[in-house]
């Protein structure tokens, strides 16, 4: 996770997403120097994550 999180990108768009919610691919695209298709991989993954996340929680 930490080495995902060195890419700039990368962690421009969990910021992104943490303090305006959720977006479209295209919208995120537009904001960070990667494809429509890139920035729907990476959200796909970011879910998991939390899905995993909540799950150790409860």
């Amino acid at each position: 996770m930490l080495t995902a999180l060195a890419d700039p990108s990368r962690r421009r768009l969990v910021e992104m997403l943490a303090g305006q919610g959720a977006r479209t691919a295209t919208a995120l695209a537009v904001e960070l120097p990667v494809t429509r298709q890139v920035a729907a991989l990476w959200g796909q993954r970011l879910a998991a994550v939390k899905e995993l996340a909540e799950s150790l929680r409860e």
